[in-house]
């Protein structure tokens, strides 16, 4: 990172703490929020880029940043391109460590783990929850739901049943005391994902229900279809 854009990053972090930070930007990301929700992900990229150029022009590159890391990698994910999601997420993440900080990398490397789940390379995805849970904080509700997810599906993907399904229950009570419903119904996927592949296939169709019906509305048909591409084959279309 060149030397201007990490002291503008590292003032940026020095000037605002975590809330005032959510407070004023998280709103900015309201339209594209909508517009992946929608399932419009060409409109929702093109606002993300406009955001971007925004934030960037406006002395804001570390949210520029975090903005492009999350819901950018989020677009990719929706749009089944998981290698472009693991690139754009690792390098949000070098941003954040070239500064040393930790609030965002934590929860960006939950994401990249996720990444990393759906390509195959389930050792470097433990080792960024590794890396997550050595900086990450227990405040952090996102980083709590994220590491113990990615954990539970590690951990079902190599076969080991007894380990994964603790942490994806774990997981879904965290989920559950928030109001984030793409959230929750990602943490539900993610424990049906795990019942499913320790054989317990009709509680993990139950527990597909709380969230399939919802997100099949208008409330989320991409975030719908992205889950059902890896549900589909383990328990079978929803109903």
């Amino acid at each position: 990172m060149v030397p201007r854009r990490r002291r503008a990053i590292r003032g940026e972090i020095e000037r605002l703490d975590d809330v005032e930070r959510e407070r004023l930007y998280r709103p900015t990301l309201i339209p594209v929020r909508l517009a992946v929700v929608s399932g419009d992900l060409a409109r929702a990229q093109r606002l993300l880029d406009e955001l971007l150029r925004w934030l960037t022009e406006h002395g804001q590159p570390a949210y520029a940043a975090v903005a492009d890391a999350e819901t950018g990698t989020l677009i990719d994910l929706l749009a089944g391109d998981a290698a472009a999601a693991e690139r754009r997420v690792r390098a949000g993440i070098d941003v954040f460590a070239d500064v040393g900080e930790t609030g965002w990398r934590c929860t960006l490397l939950c994401y990249r783990a996720d990444a990393l789940i759906l390509l195959g390379d389930l050792d470097e995805a433990e080792r960024c929850v590794v890396e997550a849970r050595a900086i990450g904080s227990t405040s952090d509700v996102a980083f709590e739901i994220g590491w113990r997810r990615a954990l539970a599906r590690v951990n079902s993907l190599r076969g080991e049943h007894g380990e994964a399904e603790p942490f994806g229950r774990e997981a879904l009570a965290v989920a559950l005391e928030t109001e984030a419903m793409l959230e929750q119904a990602e943490t539900y996927a993610c424990l049906a994902e795990v019942l499913a592949r320790a054989g317990m296939t009709d509680e993990a169709r139950e527990g597909r229900e709380p969230w399939a019906r919802p997100l099949r509305a208008e409330r989320g048909p991409a975030y719908a279809a992205y889950i059902n591409r890896r549900l589909d084959a383990l328990v079978g279309e929803p109903a």
